[in-house]
């Protein structure tokens, strides 16, 4: 996913997929997402400068829809814990064009 911050991607270390950016070299670095450090990190797509992030507790606990800013490494939920109980279970990005 390309947004003005650079170029993102995801990885599959063992248990779930992690983000990373890719760097000049074309190698790539892990993201720490802020509140989701220790998180499985899926992307569901990209607006903007933002990414839109499927979070959820590695191997274990529930999924929450998210905004990443990569460019002041800002993260805000917006479904899902701990802003809303239960659970994300799909999710459907739309376009308003």
């Amino acid at each position: 996913w390309a947004i003005p911050a650079g170029v993102f991607v995801t990885f599959s270390p063992g248990c779930g997929e992690l983000l990373a950016k890719v760097t000049p070299d074309r190698h790539t670095k892990q993201v720490l997402v802020p509140g989701f450090r220790h998180s499985e990190i899926g992307v569901l797509g990209a607006f903007d400068d933002q990414l839109a992030l499927l979070a959820s507790g590695g191997c274990v606990g529930g999924p929450s829809v998210v905004w990443f800013s990569p460019a002041t490494n800002t993260s805000s939920v917006i479904l899902g814990p701990p802003l809303t109980g239960g659970e994300v279970l799909s999710e459907v990005l739309y376009s308003n064009q």
